[in-house]
């Protein structure tokens, strides 16, 4: 009898693990084994679910000069914006105020093959812009003024009396030329192109008026002689709101060319920057570009109240 209560002992012990794994209960047999009488249930397993991305099917409005290509349903961007002309061309163009010399040619005026190289100094004397009369045009006015030297050489006896300045405007975004024609002493001329940017037609006329003084002539130790020259330039653009691609060309010219000049005609056709009357040493200056304060209005603004 003793054994069989041992046995039996045994036979609990041994079933503990098994009723504390499945937690259900289990009843004896006539001999002392054990029938589970658990009962199973099937938990459904949750599956995870994977999440999909929606895909844009991108559409595409090409780069500006303002902003890089962009999707017009998502807003994505992909690569730059577009490089204006004389970013392709990787060429420095100075924020106004204009200020710098370049090489001029001065001249016997009877005899033009004597020349001599001195420099041409150009100063921007006010930059300024009010409304045009007609809606939605502003007036751009660039006041410039060019000095160079003439010269007497007395051992030579040549009279180094007779110069030429050289200038022009670009447009910015495609480096295009605005038409002009050369002028001669106090004299003024009218001009009209159109500018495409960005698909945007812009109409752009300006006038050009030059006037011209002059100082005495001084004479130093030697003989020799040198009087100032002073050509006072006034620009007035008529642009568009919004357009902001004025440039200034400062051109050098090392040497005289009766060729070079025509005080007739109005130069109107298709030329650019850097095409092949592009002379060495030019330096550009954008002088209406967002942000740049006008002289004048500078002025004005730290004058004492």
């Amino acid at each position: 009898m003793r054994k069989k209560v041992i046995n039996m002992a045994i036979m609990a012990v041994a079933s503990v693990p098994l009723l504390m794994a499945c937690g259900n209960t289990a009843e004896p047999a006539a001999n002392n084994a054990v029938i589970s009488t658990a009962v199973v249930e099937n938990t459904p397993t949750e599956v995870p679910q994977e999440e999909t991305e929606s895909v844009c099917a991108h559409e595409w409005k090409e780069a500006t000069f303002s902003e890089p290509k962009t999707c017009t349903v998502c807003g994505e961007t992909e690569g730059e914006p577009k490089q204006t002309y004389f970013e392709e061309h990787g060429a420095l163009v100075k924020d106004a105020p204009v200020d710098c010399t370049v090489d001029m040619v001065i001249r016997d005026r009877y005899h033009p093959e004597q020349q001599m190289v001195t420099d041409d100094t150009w100063q921007q004397l006010d930059c300024y812009s009010e409304p045009a009369e007609e809606d939605g045009y502003l007036l751009v006015h660039l006041e410039l003024l060019g000095t160079y030297q003439c010269y007497y050489d007395s051992a030579k006896n040549i009279e180094y009396g007779a110069g030429n300045l050289m200038m022009n405007c670009y447009d910015w975004y495609t480096g295009r030329q605005f038409p002009y024609k050369d002028l001669e002493g106090d004299d003024a001329a009218e001009y009209t192109t159109m500018i495409d940017v960005d698909g945007v037609s812009y109409d752009v006329s300006y006038t050009m008026d030059s006037k011209w003084e002059f100082g005495d002539w001084i004479a130093d130790a030697s003989g020799d002689q040198y009087i100032d020259c002073f050509d006072y330039l006034t620009y007035i653009f008529k642009i568009p709101e919004g357009y902001d691609g004025l440039v200034f060309a400062a051109i050098p010219y090392p040497e005289y060319h009766e060729e070079d000049w025509d005080y007739e005609n109005t130069d109107e056709g298709e030329k650019y920057a850097f095409d092949d009357e592009y002379v060495e040493g030019t330096v550009f200056f954008r002088f209406n570009k967002e942000g740049l304060a006008p002289l004048r209005q500078a002025e004005e603004e730290s004058a004492p109240q």
